[in-house]
C-alpha cells in the first residue's frame, strides 16, 4: 500500500528557503531577540568592517551588511549600505533588500512581491550561472554559497551542495541563515547527527529562538529530548520578544509535548505559535489537528499565508481531495528538495484518484533529487504493480534498504510485497505478508495502518476467489467504520461495492 505523509511525525525542522525570501518573511530580523542576551560584536564582524573601510568596494561593503544586518549589528553597517544602494543595479538584489532591512527603509514591491518560480531545470541551471558570477565577485558572501548550494540539492547533485554548504558555513559559522540552512541539507542526507552537532554548538543557541527551535526538532529527528528543552521554555514565554520570533520555538516544544502525551500543554503552546505564524508553523498546527483541537488554527490564517503545507493537510483530514493535491503541488514549488510533497501527491495520485502513471511520474522526478528514498520507492512499487507492471515494483521493492526503514514505512513495505506477491500468482505468499503487515501494525496501536492493510488484503482475496474472502471484506469494513478516517473511507466505499465474483484492479 501507498504512505503518505501523515504515517510518521512531523517535526518544524527550518524551511531553507532561498536568502531572498528569508530576508523578506521577516525570518531573519534581528530586531525583536533577546537585546540584554545578544552576543557583542564578535571579531568575525570586526574583521570585515575593517576590511570594507580599507577597501570601500561593492564586495566588501555586502560582506559587511549581510553579517552585520543577521547578528542585529546595524549600527556598524550604516555606511556600508548607502553605499550599496549608491551602486545601484551593480549590487545584487539580495545586497539591495539587506542594505534597506539595515537603513530601516521599506522595501520595493517587487521585494515584497517574491514570487515562487517553477523549480523546472532550465531556471535552476540559469540561477546556477547567475549564482556563480556573483560567487566569483562575492567570493567571501555566505549567502550566495547558500543559495547555490539550494539548487544543487534540487537538482540532486548531492556532494557538489554539501562542498558548497562548507565553504557558507566556514564565511559564516555562527549566521543564523547559514546555520538552518546547513542543518536543513545535513537533513536532507539523511545525517541528523551531524545536523544537531552543528545547532548544539552554535554560540547563540540558547538566546536565538529560531536556532534553539531547529535544535529541539532535530533532537526530535533523533528520537532524543534536547538538553535546551527548558531553555526552550524560558525563551518561549518571554513577553518581550515578538511573537512572530517566537512561532517555531513555541510549535517545536507543542510538539514534544504532544509526543509525550501532554496534550493540555501542547494544546496551549500550538495556539501561542499562530499568534504571529509562519508557514512551517502553520503546517505543524495543521498536522497536530490529527490529535487535538488547535483553536487558533483557521484557513485564513493559512491562505493569508499561503502556507501550502498546511493547505494540503488541511483539505486531506477534510477529504477535499482535489484542493489537496493540488495544494501538495504548489507546496513542491516551495521545497522541492523534500521529500514530502512528493510523498503526498504520490500517495493522492495512487490510493485517492487511482492516477498511477501520473504517480509514477511524480516519484519517478522526486528520485532524481532523493535518490533510494524508501518511501518513495515503495509508492512508486505500490503504482507500478497497479499498473500491472509486476517485474518492475519488484525491481522498486528490491531497491529499498528495509532494515534501516521506520517502522512505518517498513509495515507498509511489508504489504506492497504482500500485493506483488498476489500479482504474480502466489496469493498464500501475499497473503502471509499482508498478514504480517497487519500483526505488527496492530501490536504498536498503528490503527490506519492496520486497517489500510486489512482493505487491500480483503480485495486481493476477493480477486482471487479466496473462500474467506467476504469474512476479510466485512472485517475491514468494520475496522474502518470505527476510524472514521477521509482517505480510509474512500477504500471503504470501493471495497463494499467490490464485486465479489470479479474485482477491478
Amino acid at each position: 500500500m501507498a504512505i503518505n505523509i501523515e504515517n510518521t511525525k512531523r517535526r518544524v525542522v527550518p524551511r531553507w528557503q532561498e536568502f531572498r525570501r528569508a530576508l523578506s518573511s521577516g525570518e531573519l530580523d534581528p530586531e525583536e531577540c533577546l537585546q540584554a542576551d545578544r552576543l557583542p560584536p564578535d571579531s568575525i564582524i570586526l574583521k570585515k568592517k575593517q576590511e570594507w573601510e580599507d577597501n570601500r568596494t561593492l564586495l566588501f561593503a555586502t560582506d559587511l551588511v549581510g553579517a552585520a544586518y543577521v547578528m542585529g549589528q546595524d549600527d556598524l553597517a550604516q555606511e556600508a549600505a548607502h553605499f550599496i544602494l549608491d551602486a545601484g543595479q551593480k549590487a545584487s538584489p539580495a545586497a539591495l533588500s539587506v542594505a534597506k532591512k539595515v537603513l530601516h527603509l521599506p522595501p520595493s514591491e517587487e521585494e515584497e512581491e517574491s514570487p515562487i518560480e517553477t523549480p523546472k531545470k532550465q531556471i535552476i541551471y540559469g540561477n546556477i550561472r547567475k549564482l556563480k558570477a556573483r560567487r566569483i565577485e562575492q567570493p567571501r558572501n555566505a549567502f550566495v554559497w547558500c543559495d547555490l548550494a539550494r539548487l544543487y540539492t534540487i537538482l540532486g547533485l548531492q556532494e557538489q551542495a554539501s562542498k558548497t554548504m562548507q565553504i557558507a558555513l566556514g564565511l559564516a559559522p555562527q549566521n543564523r541563515y547559514v546555520l538552518r540552512s546547513a542543518a536543513r541539507l545535513k537533513l536532507h542526507l539523511n545525517e541528523p547527527d551531524s545536523a544537531h552537532r552543528l545547532l548544539r554548538r552554535a554560540d547563540n543557541v540558547k538566546n536565538d529562538p529560531w536556532l534553539l527551535a531547529a535544535e529541539i526538532a532535530t533532537s526530535s529527528v533523533l528520537d532524543k529530548t534536547s538538553r535546551l528543552i527548558k531553555v526552550g521554555f524560558a525563551l518561549a514565554n518571554n513577553e518581550s520578544i515578538d511573537p512572530f520570533h517566537l512561532s517555531e520555538l513555541s510549535s517545536a516544544l507543542a510538539s514534544v509535548e504532544l509526543w509525550n502525551g501532554k496534550n493540555k500543554m501542547a494544546r496551549r503552546l500550538f495556539n501561542k505559535s499562530l499568534k504571529k505564524p509562519n508557514d512551517n508553523t502553520l503546517a505543524q498546527a495543521a498536522w497536530a489537528t490529527n490529535y487535538l483541537t488547535v483553536d487558533a488554527l483557521s484557513k485564513e490564517s493559512v491562505n493569508q499565508v499561503h502556507a501550502f503545507e498546511a493547505i494540503s493537510l488541511m483539505s486531506y483530514f477534510e477529504g477535499n481531495w482535489a484542493d489537496s493535491l493540488e495544494a501538495s503541488r504548489a507546496w513542491t514549488q516551495e521545497e522541492p528538495y523534500s521529500r514530502r510533497p512528493p510523498i503526498q501527491i504520490s500517495f493522492l495520485m495512487s490510493e485517492i484518484f487511482e492516477d498511477y502513471a501520473g504517480s509514477i511520474d511524480v516519484i519517478n522526478n522526486a528520485l532524481r533529487i532523493i535518490p533510494k528514498d524508501p518511501t518513495l520507492l515503495n509508492n512508486l512499487a505500490f503504482a507500478l504493480v497497479n499498473q500491472g507492471d509486476v517485474e518492475s515494483a519488484q525491481k522498486a521493492i528490491n531497491c529499498i534498504d528495509i532494515l534501516n526503514s521506520p517502522l512505518t514505512t517498513k509495515i507498509c513495505i511489508t504489504a506492497t510485497a504482500g500485493l506483488i506477491k498476489y500479482r504474480s500468482g502466489h496469493p498464500d505468499k501475499g497473503k502471509e505478508l499482508y498478514s504480517k503487515a497487519i500483526q505488527v501494525a496492530s501490536k504498536e496501536s498503528l490503527s490506519q495502518l492496520k486497517c489500510r492493510a486489512m482493505i487491500y488484503l480483503a480485495r486481493e482475496e476477493l480477486s482471487t476467489r479466496g473462500l474467506s474472502a467476504d469474512s476479510y471484506r466485512q472485517a475491514a469494513i468494520q475496522e474502518g467504520k470505527r476510524l472514521n478516517d477521509p482517505a480510509i473511507n474512500v477504500l471503504i466505499q470501493r471495497l463494499e461495492k467490490a464485486d465479489f465474483r470479479k474485482v477491478s484492479k
